[in-house]
C-alpha cells in the first residue's frame, strides 16, 4: 500500500476512535437505548413541512428500521432508497405523484439516518451491513415484483440488493447513481480535478473532526436554506452522526476494497439483465457526471429505454426535482407493464358422455386421470386428465346431456393460477368483464374471482391463500 493511501485509511480509523471515544460521555440530548446505540426522539421529526408521513418500523439484526409505506396496499411498488447524508425525508415530493399514479412506495431509512437506529461506531456501517439490512426489510416485507429507484448511497446499496434478490425486482431507474469496483492504487491515481475525491478529502477532515454540517450541506447543495433543519433533525448530536461522517469512506473505489468482489457479481447479474432498466441523471451533478454510461452500454435492459438527462438538476435531484423525477418513474412504469404471472391450471369442458371422453382423450392424446370429483368415485361429475408431458389439467365435467348447451359458456371454464388476481381481475373489468368474487369461509381463504371472456367462456382467476 502506498504511503498516501496508508494515510488515508490511518486518518480515518484515528477519527472513528476519536468519535468512539467521545459517545461514551452521552450527550444531554442523546438517547441511548444500548451502549453505542442511539435513537433520536421523536420530538426531533415533528411539524416539519410537508411531511406528515406516518412511519413504520421493523426489527433488523436488533436495530429498528424506520420506512414509510405509502399508497394502496395491492400497488406497484416502488422501493425508494436514499443516500447520505440524508433520509426518507427526500422523497417527500416524489412520494404523492407516485401514490397519485397508484403505486405503493415504501421508503426506508437506512440504519445511522432518519428515524432508524443510529450505532455509534463508524466500523459497523459498513457496505455489507446496509446491503444486508435493506435486504432483510425486502424480505420481510414480502416485496415482490417491485421497481428500484436509488441515488447516491441508496443505489450502492439497492444495486447490490436488487442483484442478489433479482427475483423481487421487475424494473430499475437510477439517478446520479453507481455500482463501482474499485481499481486505484491509492488517491494519486485520480486526477486531481477529480469532485469525487475533493468530496472524500473533505469529507475525512469532517472524521477528523468528529462532525458534519447535514443541513447545511443539503442547503448550500440546493440552494434552499429552508431545508437545513429537516436534514439536521435525525441528528441531536454528533454521536449520531457515524454513518454520516465515514460512508463517503466506503465507497470502493480501491483495488483492495472488501466490496469490489459483490459488486463484480452484481455486474455479472446485470450484464444479463433484460428487465426494464433507465437512467435519469442530473445535468449538473459533478461527483456522478458520466455515470450512467455503463449502466447504459452494459445491461441489456437499458438498450431501447429514453433515458433522461434532467435539465439543472444537482446531485440531491429529489429535492430540486423531485416532481419531474416521480412523473419520469411513472411514464417508465408505465411504458414497460409487469408482464402477466398467470399460469393455466385447468381447462373445463362439459362433455355428453364421461367414460366415452375419457376414453378419446387416452387413446389418442395419451391424458391419464389424475382425480375425481367425488373423490370417492361415486356419482362422479368431474374428471381430471393430466397431459402426457405435464402442463394444464383438462377437467372433463358432465352437467347436462349437451356439451355445448345453449350460451356456450354455461359449461366451459378456464381456471387460472396466479399471485396477483386482484391486479389481474382490474384488467378484465377494464376490458368490460364483470366480476364476480367468491369468498371461501375460514381465517385464511384463497382468492376467487370469475369473469367471462367476450365470447361468454368463463374464466376463474385462483389466487391461494397466503403462506
Amino acid at each position: 500500500m502506498n504511503r498516501a493511501r496508508r494515510n488515508l485509511v490511518t486518518t480515518a480509523s484515528l477519527g472513528a476512535i476519536s468519535l468512539t471515544f467521545a459517545t461514551m460521555a452521552a450527550p444531554a440530548l442523546a438517547e441511548e437505548i444500548r451502549p453505542g446505540v442511539y435513537r433520536t426522539p421523536d420530538a426531533r421529526f415533528e411539524n416539519l413541512p410537508d411531511f406528515d408521513y406516518e412511519p413504520h418500523y421493523l426489527e433488523i439484526d436488533g436495530y429498528r428500521v424506520a420506512y414509510l409505506d405509502e399508497g394502496p396496499a395491492d400497488g406497484e411498488v416502488i422501493l425508494l432508497l436514499h443516500g447520505e447524508p440524508t433520509w426518507s425525508y427526500l422523497y417527500r415530493k416524489m412520494i404523492p405523484v407516485l401514490v397519485e399514479a397508484g403505486h405503493r412506495c415504501i421508503v426506508p431509512d437506512l440504519i445511522g439516518f432518519g428515524r432508524s437506529d443510529k450505532p455509534a461506531s463508524m466500523d459497523t456501517h459498513t457496505y455489507k451491513f446496509h446491503v444486508d439490512a435493506m435486504t432483510r426489510l425486502v424480505e420481510a416485507l414480502d416485496l415482490k415484483q417491485a421497481t428500484f429507484f436509488g441515488q447516491d448511497w441508496g443505489s450502492l446499496i439497492g444495486l447490490r440488493v436488487v442483484a442478489e434478490n433479482e427475483e423481487r425486482f421487475a424494473r430499475v431507474v437510477l439517478s446520479n447513481a453507481g455500482l463501482p469496483v474499485g481499481g486505484a492504487a491509492g488517491p494519486e491515481d485520480f486526477p486531481e480535478n477529480s469532485a469525487f475525491i475533493r468530496w472524500k478529502r473533505r469529507n475525512q477532515a469532517m472524521i477528523d473532526a468528529g462532525d458534519i454540517p447535514t443541513g447545511r450541506m443539503l442547503a448550500t447543495n440546493t440552494g434552499d436554506p429552508s431545508i437545513a433543519a429537516a436534514y439536521d433533525a435525525p441528528f441531536p448530536e454528533p454521536a449520531y452522526k457515524a454513518g454520516a461522517l465515514i460512508m463517503p469512506q466506503r465507497v470502493p473505489v480501491f483495488a483492495d476494497d472488501p466490496a469490489n468482489e459483490a459488486n463484480r457479481k452484481a455486474w455479472e447479474v446485470f450484464e444479463r439483465w433484460e428487465k426494464p432498466f433507465l437512467t435519469a441523471y442530473g445535468d449538473s451533478d459533478p461527483i456522478t457526471r458520466g455515470g450512467e454510461v455503463p449502466f447504459q452500454r452494459r445491461v441489456p435492459g437499458a438498450q431501447g429505454q429514453p433515458h433522461v438527462k434532467v435539465e439543472g438538476a444537482g446531485h440531491f435531484i429529489q429535492e430540486t426535482h423531485g416532481e419531474e423525477l416521480a412523473g419520469i418513474i411513472n411514464e417508465f412504469i408505465a411504458a414497460n407493464p409487469l408482464p402477466s404471472d398467470a399460469e393455466l391450471a385447468l381447462v373445463a369442458i362439459n362433455v355428453a358422455d364421461l367414460e366415452r371422453s375419457e376414453k378419446y382423450y387416452g387413446e389418442v392424446l395419451g391424458f391419464k386421470r389424475v382425480w375425481t370429483y367425488p373423490s370417492d368415485g361415486n356419482d362422479v361429475i368431474e374428471i381430471g386428465l393430466a397431459p402426457p408431458g405435464g402442463g394444464a389439467t383438462l377437467v372433463l365435467a358432465h352437467l347436462n346431456d349437451d356439451p355445448l348447451p345453449e350460451g356456450k359458456g354455461s359449461y366451459g371454464r378456464i381456471i387460472v393460477n396466479t399471485a396477483n388476481a386482484k391486479a389481474l381481475a382490474k384488467k378484465a373489468e377494464a376490458a368490460g368483464s364483470a366480476l364476480r368474487w367468491v369468498t371461501i369461509p375460514g381465517d385464511n381463504p384463497p382468492t376467487i374471482v370469475f369473469f367471462r371472456d367476450p365470447d361468454g367462456y368463463e374464466i376463474e382467476l385462483y389466487q391461494a391463500a397466503s403462506q
